[in-house]
């Protein structure tokens, strides 16, 4: 963020700035997010992965976190929630997902509104479109 800063016209202050991806990009900036509440204050997550690494979980846990599970579980943003509760007041977050993408519904459902801190309000939303096309 500093080159961001010194670099970029840019508002310097976390209120106005969004953090978003699709797919892969959606479990990253959701984790990014919950890593750091005070940088990021407004996330989109689109069709989101439910956390980086999903896709090869076995494989991620071996290469990355040296084989420790407990790492790697430390890692997801759920768990990261978890342990900073109150973190995250104050904070905005879109999830949303295709009609059609059962898979990623659940992982928005999982990510959002069943596991969020108390004072993150998030909506989940489905588009009725097909694939993973989102609309909000």
């Amino acid at each position: 963020m500093a080159w961001v800063r010194n670099n970029l016209h840019v508002i310097d202050d976390p209120r106005y700035w969004v953090i978003g991806g699709y797919s892969n990009g959606g479990g990253c900036a959701i984790t990014f997010a919950a890593e750091d509440p005070r940088a990021w204050r407004n996330v989109m997550y689109i069709s989101g992965e439910p956390y980086p690494g999903s896709e090869q979980a076995d494989n991620v846990t071996q290469t990355i976190y040296s084989g420790s599970q407990a790492a790697f579980d430390a890692s997801k943003p759920v768990n990261i929630f978890a342990a900073n509760p109150g973190a995250y007041a104050g904070m905005t977050a879109a999830f949303t997902a295709g009609g059609d993408d059962p898979d990623y519904e659940q992982a928005a459902e999982t990510v959002s509104p069943r596991r969020r801190p108390r004072g993150w309000p998030s909506p989940t939303t489905s588009s009725p479109a097909r694939g993973t096309q989102a609309t909000h």
